[in-house]
């Protein structure tokens, strides 16, 4: 199954969400980079990857703008986004939607 990790996510205008560490530099936030978020946060009461698992999928979905995971894979990264509560659901909720178009 094949995630496009480039889709960018926008705010309820259509404009792109952006992350910046200082104020020149802004990037703009992928589904990407949010799910290499999620795979990396702690999941102490949630079932997740195991660590090394984790980190090899996140190293899988830096700077790809396509990754093809196992449907085991999927199931599990989908259920961590649907469970994430570091997120606010603008964010999660077009990041279940662009992976529900990724099993079409």
């Amino acid at each position: 199954m094949k995630i496009k990790l480039h889709q960018i996510l926008t705010n309820l205008r259509g404009e792109s969400l952006v992350m910046s560490s200082n104020a020149k530099v802004k990037e703009k936030i992928t589904l990407g980079l949010l799910l290499i978020n999620v795979i990396l946060e702690p999941h102490k009461d949630k079932p997740g990857f195991r660590p090394l698992d984790a980190y090899s999928l996140a190293k899988r979905f830096d700077n790809q703008k396509e990754v093809e995971v196992t449907a085991g894979e999927f199931i599990q990264i989908r259920e961590l986004v649907e469970n994430n509560e570091t997120f606010l659901p603008l964010v999660l909720g077009q990041a279940l939607e662009m992976l529900d178009k990724s099993e079409k």
